[in-house]
């Protein structure tokens, strides 16, 4: 794994240019294409989430735990690259709960339908009312 050193060579000072690069890339996947607005969720400044990126300072605990903890970061693949860049992968939906979940949805529009019959019967019967007292108007009008 390629490192480098800034000129005071402690382990801190050192890191690496594969964790800056995968970084970038959770950080595009999970957080926010945005740099503001991912630093902002991770409660750092934009220019430190830019120099981790771009390797010129270390990626710092704090903000690994804190995508560990919001984002299901898997600290294994950004140390190493190994494994899932998450650790909890999202649920696939299984043919039985899309089915349980167009079944909801059918039961769902066949209520609204029935309420829409309901309300469409008693429009009906209010025009039919009101088309009648016109018809009474006009004929008590013909009369006169």
């Amino acid at each position: 794994m390629p490192t480098v050193a800034t000129k005071k060579s402690t382990a801190t000072e050192i890191f690496s240019m594969d964790i800056a690069k995968r970084l970038y890339e959770f950080r595009t996947l999970f957080i926010s294409k945005s740099q503001k607005e991912a630093a902002e969720k991770l409660d750092i400044t934009p220019a430190w989430l830019s120099y981790m990126e771009s390797g010129k300072r270390r990626v710092r605990m704090d903000v690994v735990e804190k995508m560990v903890r919001l984002f299901d970061l898997n600290a294994e693949w950004l140390s190493n690259g190994l494994g899932s860049k998450q650790t909890k992968t999202p649920n696939k939906p299984t043919a039985a709960s899309s089915l349980s979940a167009v079944h909801q949805e059918v039961l769902i529009i066949k209520k609204t339908l029935s309420v829409f019959e309901a309300n469409l019967t008693q429009a009906y019967k209010l025009i039919e009312a009101q088309n009648k007292i016109i018809e009474d108007l006009q004929n008590k009008l013909a009369k006169k």
